[in-house]
This record gives structure tokens, sequence and C-alpha cells, in this order.
């Protein structure tokens, strides 16, 4: 009975020896080489915040001022996929004037809130304007002093205004970012370009989106 007893304890000791390299081999077999695939539609962790890019931000050229705040003249979804007529333009061409800062070469110019911007003719040439942020890239882009001839729309009728660029004394307030998901044709989440990403990439601010998450299929 006291040899059977002595066989069971080294048998019992034997298999706690090897069960833990056993056990470690089976989960090293199983454990990936590499990072499983991402959950459909999922963002790394990485990518869950726009840069910390702030202090460089405010180190770029400001570049000059004309006292005007804009956005996107088409009111919805419908009117940016179609480029529809916007405020009796052809193409929906035109940005938005949403502020005029008091005593700024835009309010000595007699443009108003709600007026569209149609043109905009600088010394190296006439651009439509589609894009809030081709505006903010002529004023980035133009030196203080320049004269700019804006083609407005207002109640549907055109006329020409002049200002003159100064020099802006700080940089604008910077753009908060925005995501977006678009999952059932294209399998992408953006988010909206910093102005250090999008000037970067010689856009102007408010302009371009970075590809932060997608779809698996």
């Amino acid at each position: 009975m006291s040899r059977v007893r002595t066989r069971l304890r080294t048998a019992i000791l034997v298999a706690f020896a090897v069960a833990p390299a056993a056990c470690s081999s089976v989960l090293k077999d199983e454990l990936p080489e590499a990072s499983p695939a991402l959950a459909d539609m999922e963002e790394p962790l990485a990518l869950r915040e726009e840069p910390k890019d702030e202090t460089t931000r405010r180190a770029m050229p400001p570049g000059s001022f004309t006292g005007l705040t804009v956005a996107e003249a088409k009111r919805s979804l419908e009117q940016l996929a179609l480029g529809g007529t916007v405020g009796g333009t052809v193409g929906g061409t035109g940005v938005r004037v949403t502020r005029v800062v008091e005593n700024s070469p835009a309010d000595a110019a007699g443009i108003e809130e709600d007026d569209l911007l149609v043109a905009a003719a600088v010394p190296s040439g006439t651009k439509d304007l589609r894009w809030p942020s081709e505006w903010r890239k002529l004023e980035l882009d133009l030196a203080p002093g320049t004269q700019i001839a804006v083609t407005i729309d207002r109640a549907a009728e055109e006329r020409e205004v002049r200002l003159t660029t100064v020099a802006r004394v700080r940089p604008a307030e910077r753009m908060n970012a925005e995501r977006f998901r678009e999952e059932k044709r294209i399998g992408v989440v953006l988010r909206t370009a910093t102005e250090v990403e999008a000037r970067g990439a010689a856009l102007g601010p408010g302009a371009g989106a970075v590809i932060v998450g997608l779809a698996a299929g």
C-alpha cells in the first residue's frame, strides 16, 4: 500500500511539473502573431482624437484679414450631392457670409450677413468660390494691402464690391474636428483635417478629411 502511495505521489508531482509547460505550449500556439482585425467600422485608439498640433498651428503665418466668416451655402446634403442652384446662382456656386466683423475691410466694403460670395478677383486671376476653405486660403495667401474684387449675390442680384486686406494680428479660431460615418456605400469613418494638416496639403483651413476607420468588408 505504501509503495502504491509513493508511486501515486510521484505521478502527481510529475503531472504538476509538466502541466505548466504544456499549457504554455498550447497558449503560444493559439496566440496570433499579428494584431487581430478591427471590428467593423471601428477606429484605432490612436486615431480617436485629432492631433495635438495647436502649438504648430499658432506658429504658422496667420495671413491677411478681411473680417468675414463664411460657411457652406448649400443648406442640405441633397444640395451638396446634386450641386443644385443656391440663392439664384448656377451650379451651387458661392459661400454664405455668416459674420461680418465691425469696422473690418468687409464691413467697409458693404458686405452683409447672408450674402453669397460668388467669385473673387485678385492680381493672380479670378476664382469662383464653392467652399469656405477657398476663401480662407485666399486670406492666407494674399499679402496685407491686396485688393480683392468680390462678386456677391444678394437676394438673387449680383453686384461687385472691393475690399483691401489688412494684416491679421493673431491666428483665426481653431475649428473643431467633426466625424462622419458612411457605412452603406463606401464604408469609412472620416475626420475633418486640422488646419495644420490642410495647409500642409496646400489646402485652406476647413478642407480635406482624414480616414480614421474602415468597414471590414
